[in-house]
């Protein structure tokens, strides 16, 4: 996988498909450490090489048993006593095999630790590239997962309130894509940064078909978006909606946006302009209101948005 540059001149295979230049390599390497002619100072190395491939199995085991991973199915692993079992048993051996290192020798310990981390490191950051699976990432699920359930009753709370805003507003893409900024409600909902709470930025795209060609422009939409509240410093999430007209997409999205303990609780909108001699924004905009109101939704109406500083 060019994982390590330096061993890439050991990658090639024989003809007979054996890994003939990675075999002789670890032959040398072996031969290296024996030829040092001391038991006692080859048996700690030895000792480390098998001490550190237990270490990191044990760990690995208890934490894919923790996190319930589909490809690791183990007897019994969906008995509530069996994963207590194996979660046990992998964290108990890895705990021993560390505490087995530091009495051999403390100070390979340390060293085999440090390279193994190093060495962790390393194959993190060149999975970005390779598009490999992370345990965790798995654990970051789990956590998230967990948390959303705990959040599911707590957010309920006078205590526990904050405003979690969805921003609704219609990007004109070619606009922005050109470099004429059009979202002025972007900058004003970055201002308000002392309620800790998050945001979700819906975009309303009109079609009258949600074909191919629709669901690419939202997805283009939706980068767009994203690139927005990272230049305003908006933590959040984008969604865009492909609706057939902006009042039915955004009632969707006030009633679907967000999940468990971290739904919306505000809808931001810009006040429409020119309403009096436009009856179907007044419509539209009214029809909004009722929406986030039936939801229990606090409204942020912002009139006359492009004059804020």
């Amino acid at each position: 996988d060019d994982i390590l540059k330096v061993l890439s001149p050991l990658a090639p295979l024989s003809n007979r498909g054996e890994p003939l230049r990675a075999l002789l390599c670890t032959y040398f390497f072996a031969a290296a450490l024996v030829m040092i002619g001391d038991v006692n100072a080859v048996a700690p190395l030895l000792t480390m090489c098998f001490l550190v491939a237990y270490t990191f199995m044990n760990f690995s085991c208890c934490l894919l048993v923790w996190l319930r991973s589909s490809s690791f199915r183990l007897p019994g692993i969906h008995h509530q006593r069996w994963r207590l079992y194996y979660i046990i048993v992998g964290f108990s051996g890895f705990c021993i095999c560390i505490s087995i290192m530091f009495m051999v020798e403390w100070v390979w310990a340390i060293i085999a630790l440090t390279l193994s981390f190093m060495l962790y490191l390393r194959i993190n950051w060149k999975t970005t590239e390779r598009q490999w699976g992370s345990a965790l990432d798995g654990v970051r699920f789990q956590l998230a997962f967990n948390s959303l359930m705990q959040l599911e009753d707590s957010q309920k709370h006078v205590v526990n309130w904050r405003p979690q805003i969805l921003v609704v507003y219609k990007l004109k893409l070619e606009e922005e894509l050109n470099g004429l900024s059009n979202h002025a409600i972007l900058t004003f909902c970055s201002q308000l940064r002392k309620g800790k709470g998050f945001c979700i930025v819906a975009c309303i795209l009109e079609a009258e078909h949600q074909d191919e060609e629709s669901l690419r422009k939202a997805a283009i939409e939706k980068s767009v978006v994203k690139s927005l509240m990272k230049s305003e410093g908006i933590q959040g999430f984008a969604e865009v909606v492909v609706s057939p007209s902006w009042a039915e997409g955004t009632s969707y999205i006030i009633q679907l946006a967000g999940i468990g303990g971290i739904s919306p609780n505000t809808v931001m909108l810009t006040w429409p302009s020119n309403w009096q001699t436009q009856p179907l924004k007044a419509k539209n905009f009214a029809t909004v209101l009722h929406m986030a109101l039936v939801s229990k939704k606090a409204i942020l109406a912002v009139k006359g948005v492009h004059n804020l500083p």
